[in-house]
């Protein structure tokens, strides 16, 4: 994952970064050839796909080819819209590989991902920057590992490593699985746009 805050002037700008290698070992994992994704009004989605086959071929994705639907409401009038991305020629052995980047013109008060879901993950890389205007602060929920944080110039980035995840075990009556989830999150204290500043 990777997240990059802006402040150019009054129009700040967060761009966040999702890479993700999906290898189908059964016919289970054949659902992973659809990938959806929710856009909210004033975010703008970039997506870039392939397949990677067990002969080593190549079959790329064409993102004009995504379907987008209605999902529901973000709040007030505004419509939240889904895009449906469908990967071809997935069979067991082959790897699904995908990019997609959203881009905003708000800085929100605080951004949070999980690192996991259903799936393990081998290996799990975060960088998050931002100018030295933006403060902030910077935590994770369930992570067996620290945060690095480098300055360099104007400009600050903070790095995390973490391998072999493995999703949480649920128990019926045990806590929400959505408690349970390794997550991190970056809380905005104080940022300033030209002359005005607000924490």
């Amino acid at each position: 994952d990777q997240l990059s805050l802006e402040l150019h002037g009054d129009r700040p700008t967060v761009r966040f970064t999702r890479t993700e290698a999906i290898k189908v070992v059964t016919t289970a994992g054949l659902s992973y050839a659809e990938v959806r994704l929710p856009i909210v009004p004033g975010e703008r989605l970039e997506f870039v796909g392939q397949t990677r086959l067990p002969d080593g071929s190549v079959r790329r994705l064409d993102p004009k080819t995504a379907m987008t639907v209605r999902v529901g409401q973000a709040g007030g009038e505004s419509q939240v819209t889904e895009r449906i991305y469908r990967f071809p020629a997935v069979r067991v052995g082959a790897i699904v590989e995908y990019s997609w980047s959203k881009t905003a013109s708000s800085l929100p008060r605080e951004i949070a991902q999980p690192v996991i879901d259903e799936l393990p993950v081998r290996r799990y890389r975060l960088a998050i920057e931002g100018p030295d205007t933006l403060h902030y602060v910077v935590a994770g929920s369930g992570l067996d590992a620290d945060f690095r944080t480098e300055t360099h110039s104007d400009r600050w980035r903070v790095r995390l490593a973490l391998d072999d995840l493995r999703p949480p075990e649920l128990e019926p009556m045990g806590p929400a699985p959505e408690t349970l989830v390794p997550r991190w999150s970056l809380r905005i204290t104080q940022a300033q746009l030209e002359e005005d500043t607000w924490d």
